[in-house]
């Protein structure tokens, strides 16, 4: 038997989810401007992505967030820590796992 925390997702969890992605995506933004050692499509052809994926990430929100294969790219590429890639509420949802009780 696997028992897990209560996954019911609330319209204001939504909204703060929305507004943490958005906060990333402008950190990241912000990161880019003053790093130029890569520039966008040459970090999404790293991800083996086409050449518009981190603008679209960026600048449409597409994907809401990245998937962690692409985080772990990023943060290896760019020499920074994965968990700035990574939204807070992803980050306690992995934590969970740890927390999963079997019996």
């Amino acid at each position: 038997m696997i028992q897990s925390m209560n996954n019911n997702i609330t319209d204001t969890d939504i909204q703060n989810r929305n507004i943490e992605l958005k906060a990333l995506r402008e950190k990241l933004k912000q990161y880019f401007a003053k790093n130029s050692k890569y520039n966008l499509r040459q970090l999404s052809r790293i991800l083996d992505k086409n050449d518009a994926y981190l603008q679209q990430y960026l600048y449409r929100g597409t994907p809401k967030f990245l998937p962690e294969e692409h985080r772990y790219k990023l943060s290896t590429t760019l020499e920074i820590n994965i968990n700035d890639l990574t939204p807070i509420w992803l980050q306690k949802k992995i934590n969970n796992y740890e927390n999963i009780i079997i019996s």
